[in-house]
C-alpha cells in the first residue's frame, strides 16, 4: 500500500513519531480531572473509554507498523511477536487490576506515573523521528 502512494518507511517513521509525540504531550500536560462535562467536551468524555487511545491509538499503530517493517528474519519476527504478546498480557493485567492499583498508588501517584510515562514516550517518539530523518537524508 505504501508503494501505491509513494510513502517510504522513513517518511512513515517521521509521521508515526510525530503522532506518538503528540500522545506523549497529552500524557504530560493533559489532565481532564476536575473538568465538568459541557456541550463542547461531552463527546470527548464519552468516546475516550471506548477507544482507549493510549493503548491502541494512531501512534501505537504507527510504531507497530514501523517496527514490523524492520523484521527481516524469522528470529526477529518471533522475538517481536513474543514481545507484543507479553505487552498485551501486561496491559490486560494492568487494566484488570486498575482499581486495586489506583487504591494503592492514589490519584497523585497515577498522575506522576502518567507524566513519567509521557516523558519516556516523548523520547521514544523523538528517536523514531530521528531515525526517519537520518534515513531520509541518507546519513
Amino acid at each position: 500500500m505504501f508503494k501505491i502512494f509513494g510513502i517510504t518507511l522513513d517518511a512513515f517513521k517521521i509521521g508515526a513519531g510525530a503522532l506518538l509525540f503528540l500522545t506523549a504531550v497529552g500524557l504530560i500536560y493533559g489532565n481532564k480531572d476536575g473538568q465538568k462535562p459541557t456541550d463542547t467536551n461531552l463527546s470527548d468524555l464519552a468516546v475516550v473509554p471506548l477507544a482507549l487511545p493510549i493503548t491502541i491509538g494512531p501512534g501505537s499503530i504507527g510504531v507497530l507498523l514501523v517496527m514490523g517493517a524492520e523484521f527481516n528474519s524469522f528470529s526477529k519476527l518471533l522475538i517481536g511477536s513474543l514481545a507484543i504478546l507479553c505487552a498485551i498480557f501486561l496491559i490486560g493485567t494492568m487494566l484488570y487490576l486498575s482499581s486495586i492499583i489506583e487504591k494503592f498508588i492514589g490519584k497523585n501517584g497515577l498522575l506522576i506515573i502518567s507524566k513519567i510515562t509521557g516523558l519516556f514516550l516523548a523520547a521514544l517518539s523523538a528517536q523514531i523521528m530521528f531515525d526517519g530523518i537520518k534515513g531520509f537524508l541518507g546519513l
